[in-house]
């Protein structure tokens, strides 16, 4: 499948947007939503996929009911998949979505200690 290619500049992208992004997770290829939780050097973004089935129960909620998750830009009730930071270049992000904000912010920080 191709995915039409985006330009986005370390300084558009924030830590805590989510963006679909070409992302690998398991044998599944498409493109995905991922959190963003890091900048890195040579036009890299640190993320997290999200998926809207939890694999683990270390896996953070981000559920439809909160009063922040229309920030998310997400669809329905999702997971940001914690168990390791994705390293992507910055031409595999295809759109931004939203951000986490509020609760779902606060609680995220909380847990994960960012």
């Amino acid at each position: 499948m191709s995915i039409p290619s985006s330009s986005f500049s370390a300084t558009q992208i924030k830590q805590f947007d989510i963006y679909d992004a070409q992302i690998s997770l398991g044998m599944c290829d498409d493109p995905r939503p991922c959190l963003i939780v890091e900048a890195t050097a040579q036009d890299r973004v640190g993320c997290l996929p999200i998926s809207t089935q939890s694999y683990r129960w270390t896996a953070f909620p981000i559920s439809d009911c909160d009063p922040s998750f229309a920030a998310t830009g997400l669809s329905k009730n999702s997971f940001v998949l914690d168990e390791r930071t994705v390293i992507l270049p910055m031409n595999q992000l295809i759109k931004r979505r939203g951000r986490l904000e509020g609760n779902l912010l606060a609680e995220f920080r909380k847990r994960s200690g960012m």
